[in-house]
């Protein structure tokens, strides 16, 4: 059994191999209509691309800032965030399975970047997440 002070070891190639898997099978699932949802393997992609930014990390000298752990729950939320346009849920759900305070302050600025960079990506196609404070008041 793994314990929690265990390292994770597994390398960048695997980590992204895993998740391009998980892509394929979450789209097959969705494309031939069975029942998965988006909400566990958007969570999934942001915990791996965490993991793998956090290995690709480790090998640049005072960069080994924080555990494997940590980068894939800050990666879940900002993927959570991003993907269903929901930064204040991500947020607050990351933080209350974890109730680790050490990581609040990189979770909040990574989910609101990540929502941030899909919503100028989309561009014109979607009403962006931050509208309702950037818009002027339609009362008025």
């Amino acid at each position: 059994l793994l314990s929690e002070k265990a390292a994770y070891r597994d390398s960048i190639p695997d980590l992204l191999t895993l998740m391009s898997l998980k892509i394929g099978l979450t789209s097959s699932c969705m494309a031939s209509g069975l029942m998965g949802g988006n909400f566990a393997p958007s969570l999934f992609f942001g915990a791996t691309l965490g993991a793998a930014y956090q290995q690709a990390l480790q090998g640049i000298p005072g960069m080994d800032i924080a555990g494997t752990a940590d980068y894939a729950m800050v990666g879940a939320a900002a993927m959570l965030g991003a993907v269903f346009r929901a930064p204040i849920t991500g947020i607050l759900l990351l933080f209350e399975l974890t109730r680790d305070y050490d990581i609040v302050l990189p979770l909040i600025s990574a989910v609101g970047f990540a929502t941030v960079t899909i919503d100028l990506i989309e561009g014109e196609q979607t009403t962006p997440t931050w509208a309702w404070w950037w818009q002027p008041n339609p009362l008025a």
